[in-house]
């Protein structure tokens, strides 16, 4: 009895070690923006939706956060065909255009972190750096754009001067100068909360609370095509058709 009693002891004595042994992983505490389309929810990947796009933008935890950045991440189709991109408010108080010229190649066998957690003189002077908990992952964003050994490029730009709990409309639109089948773009958004709101960018939107446009998918628009012609076609044939004449007999 002695003998099982020490045996137990001795298995829980090494599972408790095991679990301590084991790193403790939390949730980000930067990750307290969201930016997803108007009305939905989240669901624990990007939300699809097409262009132009209607999101809302707002925070979750602490509030108010400033100096709300956008940050686009796109795909080669995308950027090969891009003309520009515009983000305006519902109110139109506030709207930015992401130019071509203004996204960086992220070549396909590298997989840095953005944006820069430097300030970056040469793309934009007002950028005021990123601490390097909110970057992102190149490697997660191309799984996201299902780009995995492709270029792909990001352009960040400020937008608003700053979100609260209670959302913000906005409208992101991508203009092409040609076409593409394999629209895709993932809007992210970073922004600052120390009590100063000075140095580099600490909160952002993780995954779960980000938006992927895309182009709707052909079938989708084949088969929705080919109701309406249906519909239309058994409408037509019902107008056309004459109703049953009765003979009449005498009585």
């Amino acid at each position: 009895m002695k003998t099982q009693t020490k045996a137990t002891l001795t298995l829980v004595l090494t599972i408790i070690l095991a679990l301590a042994a084991v790193p403790h992983v939390r949730a980000n505490p930067g990750a307290n923006i969201r930016i997803i389309p108007v009305g939905s929810v989240e669901t624990g990947e990007p939300l699809v939706t097409t262009t132009p796009a209607k999101l809302m933008i707002f925070c979750v935890g602490h509030t108010p956060i400033k100096n709300i950045w956008l940050l686009i991440a796109l795909n080669k189709p995308t950027y090969d065909t891009l003309s520009n991109i515009t983000a305006v408010a519902e109110d139109n108080s506030y709207s930015t255009t992401f130019q071509k010229e203004h996204f960086i190649r992220v070549p396909a066998d590298e997989s840095p972190k953005i944006p820069p957690q430097e300030t970056d003189e040469t793309h934009d002077p007002t950028y005021p750096g990123c601490h390097f908990t909110n970057t992102y992952k190149t490697s997660a964003i191309r799984d996201k754009l299902d780009a995995k050994r492709e270029n792909i490029h990001y352009g960040y730009k400020l937008f608003l001067d700053q979100i609260t709990k209670t959302p913000k409309n906005l409208t992101i639109t991508i203009n092409l100068n040609g076409q593409t089948s394999n629209l895709k773009a993932l809007i992210m958004a970073l922004g600052q909360w120390p009590q100063n709101y000075e140095g580099p960018l600490n909160q952002h939107s993780q995954y779960s609370g980000t938006t992927l446009i895309v182009v709707p998918e052909p079938a989708t628009i084949l088969l929705a095509t080919a109701s309406i012609t249906a519909l239309g076609v058994y409408t037509i044939k019902r107008r056309k058709r004459k109703p049953p004449i009765l003979s009449q007999e005498s009585p």
